[in-house]
């Protein structure tokens, strides 16, 4: 006796299966693709399926997830140059939607479109926290599917309004620096900068992995700043400071990737004047010399400049002199949020983190507003705390 045995499969999920296309997975949108694969996973009770999307429409049913820019996802540019969706110019811009494809009714869409791939990233960051994320993880299979399958239409269009967001930060308390350089990803951060007293010996992989979520480094060093009996008014001491300088970044970070150095020199205290006139002048007059000459070997380098108000106060004008071509980054100007106080607690230790005078935030917000407008419109930086 013979014959033949059908062994059947039962569908563990025979309802309609998400899919999610992207438009490209390179760089930093390889890595919002991963993001958003992961958070949508876990709503759904099956392995969700990832792909390139199409030149055109899919030719099939199942819901979508789009993911991708414009310019390199061909289901996204349908949708803009029907006028379903609109996608701001500027960088760091992004539209997330939900609704139905106008191909193919009622065809359910999620969608995240992106200006550029600093866009896409965002857009997943801020798709994953608004959608996918919360208290789906706590319920059930059941539950976390209808987070996708009953999904509502809804549409959100953004763009950011401060160019660079990150952090400062002393490079030894970094312990992971990719699960660092994660959550900055997911937080919409974009730039980070790293105070060592040398770079790393992992510095090439550390930029690299930072760029791959859209973050930009830049690496710091002193100059001046913790050293013993400097004396900006005296010119020996300036010149064996611009040595000390140029040779650093020659040595240590000329031949490393990096996007910009950051510095701090002497202004960390709460004395405003030096040898007769404004400590603010003395300090100003130094930069440019060693920052002019640091320009002039790398004229396109970014040089940011860690400044500290304690010590500038009144004499804050002095610094309408100061190389263009640098970015102060005011530091210690008033009280929240540059302090990590709401009002000034004047315990030992503790009052030298305020200039004197912005001691409430509407002192602190004036003076804000004068360092903003000082410089005629150029990039205005802050260490908020």
């Amino acid at each position: 006796m013979s014959g033949v045995i059908e062994i059947g499969r039962t569908q563990v999920y025979p309802g309609p299966r998400w899919r999610l296309l992207c438009g490209s997975y390179t760089g930093a949108q390889r890595f919002a693709v991963d993001e958003l694969q992961r958070m949508a996973q876990a709503c759904l009770p099956y392995v969700l399926e990832v792909g390139p999307a199409p030149a055109t429409s899919p030719g099939y049913t199942a819901p979508l997830i789009l993911v991708g820019t414009v310019a390199e996802h061909a289901l996204l540019r349908r949708l803009a140059e029907a006028g379903v969706i609109a996608v701001p110019d500027r960088s760091g811009g992004y539209t997330i939607a939900a609704l139905d494809a106008p191909w193919q009714p009622p065809q359910r869409l999620l969608l995240v479109a992106g200006a550029d791939a600093a866009g896409v990233l965002h857009g997943v960051a801020d798709l994953n926290t608004r959608v996918l994320g919360g208290d789906a993880f706590e319920e059930r299979h059941a539950s976390r599917r209808r987070t996708l399958d009953e999904l509502k239409p809804f549409g959100c269009t953004q763009a950011p309004r401060v160019d660079d967001r990150g952090i400062w930060t002393w490079g030894y308390v970094i312990y992971d620096y990719r699960r660092f350089l994660d959550n900055m990803a997911r937080l919409r951060m974009n730039l980070l900068t790293i105070w060592n007293d040398a770079p790393p010996v992992n510095a090439p992989q550390i930029v690299e992995y930072a760029h791959q979520r859209g973050v930009r480094v830049v690496w710091g060093f002193h100059w001046g700043w913790g050293a013993r009996q400097l004396n900006l008014a005296d010119a020996t001491h300036v010149a064996a400071l611009k040595r000390h300088v140029l040779e650093t970044y020659e040595r240590d970070y000329a031949g490393l990737p990096h996007d910009g150095i950051y510095f701090q020199t002497v202004t960390e205290h709460h004395d405003t004047m030096l040898a007769g006139a404004p400590l603010a002048r003395r300090v100003c007059a130094v930069v440019n010399e060693i920052g002019g000459a640091l320009l002039e070997r790398h004229p396109r380098l970014w040089i940011q400049f860690g400044l500290h108000a304690t010590s500038i106060r009144e004499h804050w004008t002095e610094f309408a002199a100061l190389d263009p071509r640098i970015t102060i980054t005011w530091e210690d100007a008033g009280v929240i949020p540059y302090a990590y106080w709401p009002l000034p607690d004047f315990r030992e230790g503790v009052s030298t983190a305020f200039a004197k005078g912005l001691d409430n935030v509407e002192r602190t917000i004036g003076y804000s507003r004068q360092l903003a407008a000082l410089r005629g419109g150029q990039e205005f930086a802050m260490v908020a705390k």
